[in-house]
């Protein structure tokens, strides 16, 4: 059942707050508007992302957030041919949300002063509502590789079939999706493709690949032993005396690679010694 479970969660996903805004399912239109704004948020280490100044990651979670209120269409409306009813409705609602920030902020405060052991600070509300955020792009994409499961996020485990090597995709994945959802009639046109959220018409594509012979989705039984194999290679690594797996097939590597290079070297020696006149290996 965990792949009904999967489809469930994508089809019909919970509400999701960020600011005290409601956000709307993350679509095709959405992730499109992240890579031409090169979101750090989105797309960016989150290591390297939480070095930046706070200023600069404040800015970037509103701006996430701001997109992911409204529609695509709505969006490309207020940058390309807003009307002034559109910017009026825009500023003022912009002026109630700050306020609205500002409310869950000073509560935040409040809460925080009941505990005595540490100072309140607003650094942590900031803090918090990025991590809520990335739960929201979390739940919204589709994990399809072992190495990059994270529970309780969307997972649907691939593979290429036996004997086919695969290659990488050539096209834009985005616009394959937008073809695909047209193609077989889930939308009418590449502006409703805009606005399909983004799981779910992974969960589509990817079933569809499978139909067609040209993916594996990996089922329950499959996942459990590939599962149980990669709990035994943990416990070899760790009795090895390494902390993940990927640690000890370096070693391992690095190992072999030098028994390489030292056998290289004997073989090299031999052939330097037998290259030698035989005279000179004479004793006088």
């Amino acid at each position: 059942m965990a792949h009904e479970f999967v489809f469930a969660d994508v089809a019909s996903p919970r509400q999701h707050f960020c600011l005290t805004l409601p956000l709307l399912d993350f679509s095709i239109g959405h992730r499109l508007i992240f890579m031409r704004q090169r979101n750090p948020l989105v797309f960016g280490d989150e290591a390297e992302f939480n070095k930046l100044p706070s200023e600069t990651r404040i800015f970037w979670l509103i701006e996430s957030v701001t997109v992911c209120n409204q529609s695509y269409a709505f969006r490309q409306k207020l940058e390309k041919s807003p009307t002034r009813w559109m910017l009026w409705q825009f500023n003022r609602n912009s002026k109630q949300w700050r306020k609205l920030r500002e409310k869950s902020q000073a509560e935040f405060l409040k809460a925080a002063r009941a505990d005595t052991s540490r100072i309140p600070d607003l650094n942590e509300w900031w803090a918090l509502e990025i991590a809520e955020f990335r739960n929201y792009l979390n739940s919204s994409r589709i994990v399809t590789d072992f190495k990059f499961k994270r529970e309780p996020f969307p997972f649907l485990p691939c593979a290429a079939m036996p004997g086919e090597k695969g290659r990488s995709r050539g096209a834009p994945y985005e616009v394959t999706l937008i073809q695909f959802l047209i193609q077989m009639k889930l939308c009418k046109n590449a502006d409703e493709a805009m606005e399909y959220p983004f799981a779910l018409a992974e969960m589509h594509y990817l079933t569809h690949l499978e139909g067609e012979g040209a993916i594996k989705i990996l089922n329950s039984e499959e996942i459990e032993f590939k599962e149980m194999c990669e709990a035994r290679d943990l416990e070899a690594a760790k009795e090895a005396g390494f902390n993940t797996v990927e640690e000890h097939i370096e070693f391992v590597k690095g190992n072999a690679k030098k028994k390489n290079e030292a056998a290289a070297a004997k073989a090299k020696e031999a052939n330097l010694a037998s290259e030698v006149p035989a005279e000179l290996l004479t004793p006088n």
